[in-house]
């Protein structure tokens, strides 16, 4: 029985990135806990300017740090963000 291996859920960042995006680290938040940028995870999916403050990236259950700021190695790990504009 051949068995299939399922896709990655992790999507590497383009090289270079976007105009107006900052690689992320995964380190300590590197933007005001009150500024609204559009973050960019690992899996691939983005979230637009404007919508959440950093700080609520912050204090996510079921991460053991808490935070999508601090990576973990899953989906939810931003690797990049874009100031409001």
């Amino acid at each position: 029985m051949v068995r299939r291996r399922s896709p990655s859920h992790l999507v590497p960042l383009p090289d270079p990135l976007p105009d107006g995006w900052t690689a992320h680290d995964g380190g300590a938040m590197p933007v005001e806990p009150d500024s609204l940028p559009a973050v960019w995870f690992r899996g691939g999916q983005r979230m637009q300017a404007g919508l959440r403050s950093a700080a609520s990236w912050e204090g996510w259950a079921g991460r053991s740090t808490g935070s999508c700021w601090t990576w973990e190695g899953d989906a939810f790990d931003i690797v990049a963000w874009k100031p409001t504009q």
